[in-house]
């Protein structure tokens, strides 16, 4: 029972921590075009690309680990 409740417990934080990478992606990118440095505004951008998909990585070895094939 307990390696169970760890699992839900470690599963809901790596789906609250993307929740949280999400909403701090936003919110660079709703500033982005404000700023008139366009190398900044490139390089910013891929910054944020490259972290989703490294948290959508996470998450998706998180959920593998918990559901397994299904």
């Amino acid at each position: 029972l307990r390696h169970a409740i760890a699992i839900g417990v470690g599963s809901v934080g790596a789906l609250l921590a993307f929740a949280g990478l999400q909403a701090a992606v936003w919110n660079v990118e709703v500033n982005l075009p404000s700023i008139e440095d366009a190398q900044f505004v490139a390089t910013t951008h891929a910054a944020t690309v490259h972290a989703l998909a490294a948290g959508q990585a996470t998450l998706d070895r998180v959920r593998l680990a918990v559901n397994g094939d299904r």
